[in-house]
């Protein structure tokens, strides 16, 4: 009566105790937080080839950076590939920050990339392409200012 019992290989059983399973949890949701931009990305200097290749509905990941000198609930963004893209602004970063910290599983789906909110525009600078606004003013090259929009959501 005392003998333990023989689990089987490829038992439910056996997968707990390795660990080894992926098994979606049932009534996993995905949670809408926040919808904003992408602070300081005219910073970076790797803007030009990030927004070459970044499309609508992208994954971003959102890492916590609370050793920021300027911010100490500072969110990085960074793209598919793991490169910074900028930061969740400080107007909106408390709570995810705060989630972040407590091990939620927050993430952002980025949505479009506009220059001055104007598409005909972003088109031009996004081919790095000089271009002249209707009132005949010369505007040259001013490609790495972007409007970056991303969809914040949380998966509990």
């Amino acid at each position: 009566m005392n003998e333990l019992a023989k689990v089987e290989k490829n038992s439910l059983v056996a997968a707990i105790h390795s660990g080894n399973f992926d098994v979606e949890v049932p009534f996993r949701r995905e949670i809408f937080l926040l919808h904003t931009g992408i602070a300081g990305c005219q910073f970076r200097e790797n803007i030009k080839e990030i927004a070459a290749e970044i499309k609508e509905g992208d994954t971003l990941t959102l890492k916590r950076e609370p050793d920021n000198e300027y911010d100490k609930l500072a969110i990085l963004v960074l793209d598919p590939k793991g490169r910074i893209m900028g930061y969740v602004p400080m107007k909106d970063n408390k709570v995810i920050a705060r989630l972040l910290d407590a091990g939620k599983n927050i993430y952002a789906i980025f949505g479009i990339k506009h220059y001055d909110n104007n598409e005909e525009l972003s088109k031009e600078v996004l081919n790095n392409v000089d271009f002249e606004r209707k009132n005949g003013e010369r505007i040259t090259k001013r490609n790495n200012w972007f409007d970056y929009r991303i969809d914040i959501f949380m998966r509990d």
